[in-house]
């Protein structure tokens, strides 16, 4: 299968190959990364055309399947498209020419993903096409950009026509129909979503070895932003001013929430630091001095977050411009923390009530959160899932 871009006589497509040959690779409509070794064809003379592979055709029982090329998307998870599919450039782009898989790999599915045919949990390629129709189109987004200078501008001025309504209406308008989307499917999906996260976070912590504490926490975060789904967006290196000595803080980790306000996480590998001292303190388990630490460390940076206020939410916003969508801000109000370190699983009871009691200690400010607990949340949504599935 592969790729085909045409220009006219008066143009043509010699700067892919120069940037490819200059950088290693090409990325083409913002989703394409495209290297020497997937060039197929292309007119040496005018350089108005060229081709490149971009999946390889497998076989599956009688069925087959194209298996498009996860470095070319640039995800993590296998990807398939029934060999029978109509397939476009309109399967891989949103209106605004982001790529729908990149999204889909952002959002946390780490299972394959198989459109057309009769495999296991396969959408239909009509159910796809339904999804991609619903996505907002290049119209829905401007009626989306007005509303919002609409809002801004009504906290000084009288406007004279109301965006809000107009964009609200158009959104009421597109409903789907319940019957547009298998329920059975999702609910399997996410049945098998979690199973796999289950599964990936126990061998993680087998071989929390063969990570570095950078590997390792971009890991997590992919657990944290699934567990935690009002979590949209995370940023690393957050800049933040201390004021008192004029001197720059940075925030490991930020997190955004749908209307974005922020929250912080400190997250630890789980040998690198005990969650209680190992002996006791006037006859009960206090936290350990690692732990005292990152609540210390994450009570700071609330501090300075919340001191400097607006200044703070500017600097950023500035910060982080390129890399948050437009219609995206940070907003500081109240911002909390999640702590993730340690182990649990060998606490007795007694430990396991003081460790309650320090988490209760803190739970306004920071959630404090053991690797065990993150596997008993995973565990406790599969069970669900799977008994909503059955009822």
């Amino acid at each position: 299968m592969y790729f085909s871009i045409e220009y006219p006589e008066n143009s043509n497509i010699v700067w892919v190959f120069d940037k490819i040959e200059e950088r290693g690779s090409c990325k083409l409509a913002n989703t394409f990364l495209l290297t020497k070794n997937d060039i197929l064809d292309y007119d040496k003379e005018t350089y108005s055309y060229g081709e490149f592979i971009i999946a390889q055709l497998e076989q599956n029982g009688d069925e087959e399947y194209y298996k498009i090329n996860k470095r070319i998307l640039q995800i993590s998870f296998d990807l398939y498209f029934e060999k029978s599919c109509d397939i476009s450039k309109m399967y891989f782009l949103t209106a605004r020419k982001t790529s729908i898989f990149k999204i889909i790999d952002e959002i946390g599915i780490d299972i394959p993903l198989v459109i057309g045919g009769n495999t296991d949990n396969a959408i239909s390629e009509a159910d796809y096409i339904k999804l991609l129709q619903s996505l907002p189109n290049g119209y829905e987004h401007s009626l989306y950009d007005k509303a919002r200078v609409c809002t801004a501008l009504k906290k000084f001025f009288c406007v004279e026509k109301d965006k809000e309504t107009t964009f609200q209406k158009y959104v009421n308008s597109k409903n789907l129909s319940e019957n547009d989307l298998s329920d059975i499917y999702f609910e399997d999906f996410d049945i098998q979503r979690y199973e796999f996260l289950l599964k990936k976070l126990k061998k993680m912590l087998k071989t929390e070895n063969e990570y570095s504490e950078k590997d390792w926490q971009n890991e997590i975060i992919k657990f944290i932003k699934i567990i935690f789904p009002k979590y949209v967006l995370s940023e690393k290196e957050a800049i933040i001013k201390k004021n008192d000595y004029h001197n720059m803080k940075r925030i490991d980790i930020i997190l955004g929430d749908y209307d974005g306000n922020i929250d912080i996480v400190e997250i630890k590998k789980p040998e690198s630091a005990e969650l209680l001292r190992e002996y006791k303190n006037r006859d009960n388990y206090v936290p350990s001095v690692a732990l005292q630490a990152a609540i210390m460390q994450a009570e700071k940076y609330i501090y300075y977050l919340s001191k400097d206020g607006i200044e703070a939410e500017e600097n950023l916003n500035k910060q982080f411009s390129k890399k948050i969508p437009s219609c995206y801000e940070f907003k500081i109000r109240n911002p909390r923390a999640i702590i993730i370190l340690g182990r649990s699983e060998n606490f007795s009871e007694e430990q396991k009530e003081d460790f309650e009691i320090i988490k209760r200690k803190y739970k306004n400010i920071v959630d404090i959160i053991s690797y065990d607990d993150l596997l008993n949340r995973l565990k406790t949504v599969v069970n669900l899932l799977k008994n909503q599935n059955f009822s």
